[in-house]
């Protein structure tokens, strides 16, 4: 028996039960025991994502003000006799977008999201248990679109990595699965931040690129239509506000005054949604449109033509173009303003909200990514006293967030009441090596 296959199998008792998990400003992690140090080598743990300002911004190069929050994944790992890496996932499962999924957390595609031949000959995604496996060393082709693990491991094969040691690692979450909290980025960021650490590369302690990595491994490898927000947040952790553009810029947000952080609750409709297609389809009609501003304004930039002129050349665009375009140039001015918000003391909490919710308005009616069950939410925070609520993510159903100071207890209670899964949040450190053993 492995020393992972004792820890699974060992029935839970007052002495092998883990303690409670403390937070403080930092990811849910669980003090030592000994059941969970028993012949294990390294643990990980990655925070998830909350998006303040920027929604489907990134990906078109303009910046975002996004904050890591207490809802993590874990990696942990024990040495096996051979040279196979087996995963395994009990919590978590598959789904059909790539990213991990409620039932057993995958490298594999979401069940909720339709099954996609991902092109280039890469098959549909399977069915899929609660484990994977693989040897790392030989070499690795994809058994279907978004298949993250071996993909991470082929991104390291090109930093000159070598892999012939095999582990068994178990992956577990408390973060939303494909609900827009980044649980899928969180695993890539976790995965090679654990393989550069077992390597003993360096690598393994620079943030910004493990975040790189990771989006090279959960994006470029496939050809997907992310962008890089989730990767740096949840790599480098805290409230971040992020140039998007290439070199990227990230600048940590730490106002010199008290601002009430506790005051986010993030609500979960438990509605399936299709991540990929929705940025796919947004991130397609914004690009068509900026090129077709490019022929029409000289010298145009998304980043800094004023939006007055912007606005008087969307009526010659496709109406579709236009709006999404407009969407993209309001918020993109929204997120500037909240910055400046941020490093302003009084910290105006009420113009922070407003925001929010001026966010928000642009992704309901001219993205058309909000749903009838976000709404509900939203309303029922705004009704319990939320300052500002807003979708996060793609959209098309997963979370939303309100920001509730001193109110974020009666702001869960609602949204619960509404029909959501609530989460009092708080901002987190980033990607962790919580522990390590000695010589490896």
């Amino acid at each position: 028996m492995t020393l992972l296959a004792e820890y699974l199998t060992t029935p839970l008792t007052s002495d092998t039960l883990p303690p409670r998990h403390y937070h403080n400003l930092f990811c849910e992690v669980s003090l030592d025991d000994i059941r969970y140090r028993k012949g294990e080598c390294i643990r990980v743990s990655v925070p998830g994502r909350i998006c303040l300002q920027g929604e489907h911004q990134d990906f078109l190069g303009l910046p975002v003000i996004a904050m890591a929050v207490d809802r993590c994944f874990n990696i942990k790992a024990w040495p096996r006799p051979d040279n196979k890496y087996v995963i395994h996932m009990p919590d978590l499962a598959t789904s059909a977008a790539g990213t991990v999924d409620a039932r057993a957390d995958r490298n594999v595609c979401p069940t909720d999201a339709p099954a996609s031949t991902g092109g280039a000959g890469i098959p549909a995604c399977p069915d899929s248990a609660a484990h994977d496996e693989f040897v790392p060393s030989q070499p690795l082709t994809y058994r279907h679109h978004r298949d993250y693990l071996p993909s991470a491991v082929n991104v390291l094969k090109q930093r000159g990595l070598e892999f012939d040691r095999g582990y068994d690692f178990l992956f577990t979450s408390t973060i939303p699965v494909n609900a827009g909290c980044s649980s899928s980025s969180a695993m890539c960021v976790g995965w090679i931040k654990t393989l550069l650490a077992l390597a003993n590369d360096p690598a393994a302690d620079d943030p910004k690129l493990v975040a790189r990595l990771a989006h090279q491994a959960e994006v470029l490898e496939f050809h997907e239509p992310g962008g890089t927000m989730d990767h740096y947040t949840t790599s480098i952790g805290g409230l971040l506000y992020i140039e998007t553009t290439d070199p990227i810029q990230v600048t940590p947000i730490n106002p010199p005054f008290e601002m009430p952080f506790a005051g986010f609750v993030l609500g979960n409709t438990l509605e399936k949604k299709d991540t990929k297609a929705t940025l796919r389809a947004s991130r397609q009609a914004a690009e068509a449109g900026i090129a077709q501003l490019a022929r029409r304004i000289p010298g145009f930039s998304l980043r800094t033509t004023p939006t007055a002129q912007i606005q008087a050349e969307l009526p010659h665009l496709a109406t579709e173009s236009a709006d999404i375009l407009l969407a993209n140039v309001i918020n993109r001015d929204l997120c500037q303003e909240a910055a400046r918000i941020l490093k302003t003391n009084p910290f105006d909490a009420t113009r922070f909200g407003q925001l929010i919710d001026e966010h928000h308005a642009q992704l309901r009616d001219r993205l058309h990514i909000s749903t009838p069950a976000l709404e509900r939410l939203i309303q029922a925070a705004h009704d319990a006293g939320a300052f500002g609520a807003k979708l996060n993510g793609s959209g098309g159903g997963g979370t939303m967030i309100a920001f509730a100071p001193n109110r974020d207890t009666q702001i869960a209670a609602a949204i619960g009441q509404a029909g959501g899964k609530a989460y009092v949040v708080r901002p987190c450190r980033g990607a962790t090596i919580e522990f390590k053993a000695e010589g490896i």
